[in-house]
């Protein structure tokens, strides 16, 4: 059993410990029980969730099947609990946890769940036609903000290269007039463009829950 030499409360908050103790809550059972189970003392486990300890490779796969997580989770090296919940993050290339947060929904909202309302408005907000331009104008306004920190010359030509959505718009830009946006003024629109494209989207979604739309 390899000793931790660090001070109590750096080994306290570290990943292991945390999570160990949390699913030990979350489960009910007891140390002596988890210990009896994997095989060691009540004070092997006690000395994990305090962070004193970690467990050799051997116990943490048998603590990570007794709890039904992986190896990694308890670790700290994922967010995602179980290797279902890994690969699908990996699929959509959502971070683990965003997932997790997914899988407790149902906890969270038992409410809206039971019916399957949630389930309803979680499919029509991934199906809604607005959604990949809403994503589209999200990642345009995280660019803009990038803008305050160029140059004035590299503010223009950013600006150039995005603005020229209106006629008049269009024309300057292919008259390489410049088109007079202060950085601020530059965040301001792609902010109009987001809250736009949002409401479009929400409409879209109640139809779709209704059931009147494609």
């Amino acid at each position: 059993m390899a000793r931790v030499k660090q001070n109590p409360a750096e080994n306290f908050n570290k990943p292991l410990a945390v999570r160990l103790r949390a699913l030990i809550d979350e489960s009910g059972h007891s140390k002596a029980d988890l210990g009896k189970e994997i095989g060691v003392s009540r004070q092997a486990i006690n000395d994990y969730t305090l962070g004193n300890s970690v467990p050799d490779a051997n116990n943490l796969l048998k603590l990570a099947k007794y709890f039904g997580v992986t190896s990694d989770y308890l670790l700290g090296l994922d967010e995602a609990k179980t290797h279902e919940q890994s690969d699908a993050a990996k699929i959509l290339a959502l971070s683990g946890k965003t997932i997790q947060h997914l899988c407790h929904l149902r906890e969270e909202y038992s409410e809206l769940c039971a019916g399957g309302e949630m389930a309803k408005a979680l499919d029509a907000l991934l199906t809604v036609h607005e959604l990949p331009d809403f994503l589209s104008e999200l990642v345009n306004f995280v660019e803009a903000r990038k803008i305050r920190y160029l140059s004035e010359t590299e503010q223009w030509d950013y600006q150039l290269q995005h603005l020229y959505d209106t006629n008049r718009q269009e024309q300057d830009y292919q008259q390489a007039k410049r088109v007079t946006l202060s950085p601020t003024e530059f965040e301001e629109y792609w902010n109009y463009k987001i809250q736009k494209t949002f409401g479009d989207m929400i409409g879209d979604i109640v139809l779709t829950l209704c059931g009147d739309a494609e």
